[in-house]
């Protein structure tokens, strides 16, 4: 094949990838592919007929207008690709079939203990993922693979899981490679936090919003930046660990290696502990805090704090005005919000500016298994 025909099918492939993902996100006509492409209506029409052909797209019965021919919207088939999300965290991992418009199908939940051997867990993930797949209906649509979450850091280069704090048994465990020893589909990776992040843009909040981050705030401290509608990525694949910024720069020293890393402080367990457990988790926190008690508060008001550090190093180098907040945190989500919002403009460069937004991550049912099964289809329609 000569690089005449190679550029052209490069060119080819990517028109229609652009067209795919633009479809995942909404149902749109031909005309308004064209607009959003850049493509001539005929170069839309021989990829959209060939789609068409493939069962990939559904063509819809035209939309009556008062003028002008009336659209006739497009939209993928959801009946004809589906992916399995495999979601891992410091307690459970969870497992389900999703379809390509992210609608969860069938899930199932694997506890995690602290010792139990990894390979157990995959093993049981593995059979979980095969039952799924023999007995359900829609297990008949192609599978384009299994999307694996897990808390970060990662080597998305390696498939490999890296040194997640308070995960030590999954340290250096090469995910990717241990599910295809087990199941013969296409695996891709992520880290929970950037996996969130993609979902928001694609099926939740942040659809219209090409810059952001998101903060995983848990048992640990993820984060997932989006930038120019990208997710931010550095070498080896791995993405911006704000849970290892330096906010005190004698404190702590971390199981990274570092010093006064803002996952030290403001990870709930260790937030806790800092308080001497008076409360035993972060919603009792918050719920003492909506009541008024002062101790209660005082960890809210620590809590942001601690997270305004780490959030004011990120927007001063990235330039994002929203901030997306997922996990432990959102319990009592406006109390937070709150505190956040009355902390940070004093100290980002934006402030005089544009406001910054503090929002609350898309939590509808099952969001983490289809942020998970949303690397696959990612992976399938923006690369």
């Amino acid at each position: 094949m000569n690089k005449t025909t190679r550029n052209a099918e490069y060119i080819k492939q990517y028109n229609r990838k652009k067209i795919l993902s633009l479809l995942s996100i909404e149902c749109l006509s031909r005309a308004e592919l064209a607009r959003r492409t850049g493509l001539t209506r005929s170069a839309i029409s021989i990829i959209v007929d060939e789609l068409l052909g493939y069962q990939i797209l559904i063509e819809h019965e035209a939309v009556a207008q008062k003028r002008g021919r009336s659209p006739a919207p497009l939209s993928l088939n959801p009946d004809r690709f589906c992916a399995v999300g495999v979601y891992l965290n410091r307690r459970s991992c969870q497992i389900g079939l999703v379809d390509i418009y992210g609608k969860c199908l069938v899930t199932r939940t694997i506890p995690i203990y602290p010792e139990e051997p990894v390979s157990e867990v995959l093993d049981e993930a593995a059979g979980q993922i095969r039952r799924i797949l023999c007995s359900h209906p829609a297990a008949e649509k192609e599978l384009l693979g299994i999307g694996v979450s897990t808390p970060g850091p990662v080597n998305v280069q390696s498939g490999r899981i890296v040194n997640p704090p308070n995960f030590e048994q999954w340290h250096h465990v090469a995910i990717c490679e241990e599910f295809k020893k087990r199941l013969h589909y296409p695996i891709y990776m992520s880290d929970n936090a950037d996996a969130l992040a993609i979902y928001n843009m694609r099926y939740g909040h942040m659809k219209k919003n090409s810059d952001f981050m998101l903060l995983l705030v848990d048992s640990g401290i993820g984060s997932g930046i989006i930038s120019n509608g990208k997710l931010h990525r550095g070498v080896f694949g791995m993405s911006p660990e704000i849970g290892h910024i330096t906010i005190r720069h004698t404190g702590k020293p971390c199981s990274c290696g570092n010093i006064g890393c803002l996952e030290m402080y403001a990870a709930i367990p260790n937030l806790l502990a800092e308080f001497g457990g008076i409360y035993p988790s972060w919603e009792a926190v918050m719920e003492a805090a909506q009541n008024g008690e002062e101790d209660a508060c005082r960890i809210l008001d620590t809590e942001a704090g601690y997270l305004v550090a780490g959030i004011t190093s990120v927007i001063n180098l990235f330039y994002i005005d929203t901030i997306v907040l997922a996990g432990d945190i959102l319990s009592h989500f406006p109390l937070m919000e709150c505190a956040l919002r009355e902390k940070l403009p004093q100290r980002t460069l934006l402030k005089d500016l544009a406001p910054l937004a503090v929002m609350a991550s898309d939590t509808r049912e099952n969001y983490d298994i289809i942020s998970a099964a949303n690397i696959v289809f990612t992976a399938h329609l923006d690369s």
